[in-house]
C-alpha cells in the first residue's frame, strides 16, 4: 500500500482535465501516479471495498482463493480496503485502544524508556521527528508504538531458538517486541493478548497474499 505522497507537477491531458504527478513511498520504493487535480474530498463508503475475510479460515481452497482475488482487486485498483469478520473480539479492540491511550498520555520520561531507536528494529515507542516515511518530505511528527513479529509471542512456534539464523536475523529475537513498560503492567498484558489475537487473521491474510502471488505458503 502506498503511503503519503508529494505533488511533483501539474499538466493538462488535452481534454480539459488537469492532472498531477504524485510521488509516493511504497513497499517497492518510490513510485509515481497520475491523478486528477481536483479539490480534496472524503471518500464515499462505496469507493472503498469492504472485504469479508472470514473465508480465510475455511478448509476450502476455493473459498480462500476468492478472498485472495478480492484483496488483489482492491489493492491493485484502489490501494485501500476495509476488512470485517476478522475474528478479533470487539472488547479486545476497545480494551487495547484504551490501554494505548493510557500509554501515550504518560510523561515523556516514562515513554522514552520503551524507545524503539535503541535497537535495530522498530518495535516499541517512537517519538516525533524520529522516522521519515516519505523520503521527499520532512520527518514524521506522529508518535507511534509498533509491535513487529515476535516468535516468542506466537503459540504456533514451539521453540523460537530453532528458527534458522537466516530468518531469525530479520525478526529481532534479541529484543522483545514489548519491553520497558513495567510501569504499566496492564499495557504489556493487554498488548500481548491483542497481538496474539491478531496472529490468526495475519496468518490467513499471509496465505491469501501467497495465493495472489502464486507463491508457496510461508514464503512471505
Amino acid at each position: 500500500m502506498a503511503s503519503r505522497g508529494s505533488k511533483t507537477a501539474t499538466v493538462s491531458d488535452g481534454n480539459g482535465f488537469e492532472t498531477m504527478e504524485l510521488r509516493l513511498a511504497s513497499g517497492n520504493g518510490p513510485v509515481t501516479r497520475t491523478v486528477l487535480h481536483t479539490p480534496l474530498r472524503d471518500a464515499l463508503p462505496s469507493e472503498i471495498p469492504i472485504i469479508d475475510i472470514s473465508p480465510i479460515f475455511s478448509s476450502s481452497l476455493d473459498e480462500r482463493k476468492a478472498v485472495a482475488r478480492q484483496i488483489h482487486d482492491a489493492a491493485s485498483k484502489t490501494s485501500f480496503f476495509y476488512v470485517n469478520n476478522h475474528g478479533i473480539p470487539l472488547n479486545q479492540i476497545n480494551s487495547t485502544h484504551a490501554t494505548c491511550l493510557d500509554f501515550f498520555r504518560q510523561d515523556f520520561a516514562e515513554k522514552i524508556k520503551a524507545d524503539a531507536t535503541k535497537g535495530p528494529f522498530d518495535s516499541c515507542w517512537r517519538g516525533p521527528d524520529t522516522k521519515r516515511v516519505n523520503p521527499d518530505e520532512g520527518a514524521d511528527v506522529r508518535k507511534t508504538y509498533s509491535v513487529l513479529y515476535d516468535a516468542r509471542l506466537d503459540s504456533t512456534v514451539k521453540d523460537p531458538a530453532s528458527i534458522p539464523e537466516k530468518a531469525a536475523q530479520y525478526i529481532g529475537l534479541e529484543k522483545l517486541a514489548i519491553e520497558n513498560t513495567e510501569q504499566m503492567h496492564h499495557f504489556e498484558d493487554n498488548l500481548k493478548c491483542h497481538y496474539q489475537s491478531c496472529l490468526g487473521p495475519s496468518s490467513g491474510l499471509d496465505e491469501s497474499l501467497c495465493l495472489v502471488a502464486r507463491s508457496p505458503r510461508g514464503r512471505l
